[in-house]
């Protein structure tokens, strides 16, 4: 081999070695992201978390106008994933407005009772982001003084929310710890009456079903649970977008008389939170069973039987809770996108069955 024939193989050796890493730059900066998880900083105030298999968008707020910090359930299509900041589409999919989740409590021994919306709450919250899992946790602990005036509120509340990659369902649980020895029976309430699908701004197009042993119903009511794995939703029947809550079995299921279902109304929402139509203790009873007894359903509707607003709840009663005994409940948010119309039972119980 001559001269000229080894400065021909070195100069193409080191042509190779610099192609080889260029081109592999260039496929990691211009491959798709592969992420299972998308975070989106909307503004200082709002940020995403999207999870790229199912489209599911947990939105959280430092503090919206509402003053509202509890975190809402967005949906992006399958055509728009992965997601890119970038694209400036607007949101379609509506899983859960704000949560309209309320704590009502009754105090045994002075027998005083008050609700607090939670949203009037300020929380220290946390976000944890793995490549399999969001997981956002709230914590409350009362000031010594009042949180408006000349009501209290006497517990510290613990709320946690998983979305694990690729599940329709999101793990919730909420524990309440009473900060003095009194006793209370204690109400929470999971609720709220969503659009479904935007740009609409209002729920025309909105209908609810409740699914309890298996049984399919659209009508306005409370059920009474006895196990697990029933769901109280609500689906948009222009895009079959169905969302709501499902109970699910835990440890301590026999110390809590569950309720859940389709209303027209918020429970326990105090008349100053400028949500309307709540179903207040002042009208009905300071607790879930007066409510139940003097509240009826079907007293507000309007064309085609169909109510003004169709919210659906879940609902935990303890009747007995102190500085041992703590409230401490598990429930899940479940949500999706049919591919068939889920106007007929048969459909609406095949979507349930298909979420992961």
């Amino acid at each position: 081999m001559d001269k000229v024939q080894l400065i021909y193989l070195e100069k193409k050796k080191v042509k190779t070695l610099f192609i080889i890493p260029l081109f592999l730059i260039l496929f990691y900066l211009l491959k798709p992201d592969k992420s299972n998880f998308t975070t989106w900083n909307q503004d200082d105030n709002t940020t995403h978390y999207i999870d790229n298999s199912t489209g599911i968008t947990v939105t959280t707020f430092k503090k919206d106008k509402l003053g509202i910090t509890l975190p809402n359930f967005r949906g992006v299509t399958k055509n728009d994933l992965p997601f890119n900041n970038n694209s400036n589409k607007p949101w379609r999919i509506e899983y859960f407005c704000e949560p309209d989740w309320t704590v009502s409590f009754f105090n045994l021994k002075t027998k005083k009772s008050s609700e607090v919306y939670l949203n009037e709450l300020n929380f220290e919250n946390q976000v944890i982001i793995s490549n399999e899992s969001i997981e956002l946790s709230y914590y409350y602990k009362p000031p010594k003084e009042s949180i408006t005036k000349n009501r209290f509120y006497e517990f510290e509340l613990n709320l946690k929310i998983i979305l694990n990659y690729r599940s329709n369902k999101i793990d919730a649980s909420i524990m309440l710890h009473p900060i003095n020895e009194d006793k209370y029976e204690v109400t929470f309430v999971a609720q709220d009456a969503a659009y479904m699908w935007f740009p609409y701004q209002n729920q025309e197009n909105v209908r609810g079903f409740t699914i309890n042993d298996n049984v399919v119903s659209d009508e306005l009511s409370f059920i009474h649970v006895n196990s697990g794995n029933s769901y109280f939703g609500t689906y948009c029947n222009v895009n079959s977008v169905f969302s709501g809550f499902e109970t699910v079995n835990f440890n301590n299921i026999d110390e809590y008389k569950i309720y859940g279902g389709i209303l027209n109304g918020y429970l326990f929402v105090p008349e100053y939170i400028p949500v309307g139509y709540q179903i207040t203790s002042k009208r009905y009873g300071n607790r879930i069973d007066d409510i139940i007894e003097n509240y009826n359903p079907l007293s507000l509707t309007h064309h085609n039987n169909v109510p003004p607003l169709i919210s659906r709840f879940i609902s935990f009663t303890k009747y007995h809770v102190n500085y041992d005994k703590k409230f401490k409940i598990n429930f899940r948010l479940f949500m999706g996108k049919s591919h068939h119309p889920l106007s007929n039972n048969k459909n609406i119980l095949d979507a349930i069955s298909f979420l992961e």
